[in-house]
């Protein structure tokens, strides 16, 4: 595989991209929104960063790899990696046994490829093989790559839909949340002018009969 844009490669991360994200929104949020005012500003215009959830990440970065921001990708690519620095030593170390200038190698042979990914599925399982693989652009061929993705079992593969962004369900249920409350509220006070109103009722009957009783 020959060193692509990033955007190219977020486009083949893209069943994986919410997973990423998530792993990585607080690095984001804290080591390039908060200190990139400029691009936070741009595609994060009228967000507090610290609402700012999966969902809002993905919009904003999406954008800014569309309109050519290079360094969007690296930010995403750069965060991941650093979460996960065993699959680059492996990495590191299975390729400088094939060159000790492995970012010199320009395609690695299918069967030593089916070695490499044999064991990386073992240790970190095919979906962050995929991963690391497609941002690194590792030297696999295309019939390799083709077949790390059928490796990837395919409830992974549908990971695009199924995690879960913290920050967005507590908004949701901060919603539902607030709407109970003022329901509630509006009905204890309903009760509340309904008790008043018996109450008084109720001293004015017995006012009556302490007078009849009189």
């Amino acid at each position: 595989m020959k060193e692509i844009a990033y955007i190219q490669k977020i486009e083949l991360l893209n069943p994986f991209l919410n997973e990423i994200l998530t792993e990585i929104k607080k690095d984001l949020k804290n080591e390039h929104l908060r200190k990139d005012l400029a691009f936070s500003q741009k595609y994060f215009a009228r967000k507090s960063l610290d609402k700012i959830g999966v969902a809002d990440l993905k919009e904003g970065y999406l954008k800014a790899l569309a309109e050519g921001n290079e360094e969007a990708g690296e930010w995403i690519a750069s965060r991941w990696m650093l979460k996960h620095p065993e699959v680059y030593q492996f990495f590191a170390d299975k390729l400088t046994a094939i060159n000790p200038e492995f970012d010199q190698i320009e395609k690695i042979v299918d069967n030593e490829a089916r070695e490499i990914l044999q064991e990386a599925f073992k240790e970190f399982g095919a979906r962050v093989t995929y991963i690391f693989s497609i941002f690194n652009s590792v030297a696999f061929s295309e019939l390799i790559y083709e077949e790390l993705k059928k490796n990837i079992d395919s409830s992974q593969g549908q990971v695009e839909e199924d995690v879960v962004d913290l920050d967005d369900l507590k908004k949701k249920y901060a919603a539902i949340i607030d709407k109970l409350t003022e329901k509630y509220e509006k009905k204890l006070l309903s009760l509340e002018r309904r008790y008043t109103q018996d109450i008084e009722g109720y001293k004015k009957q017995i006012a009556a009969l302490q007078r009849l009783l009189k």
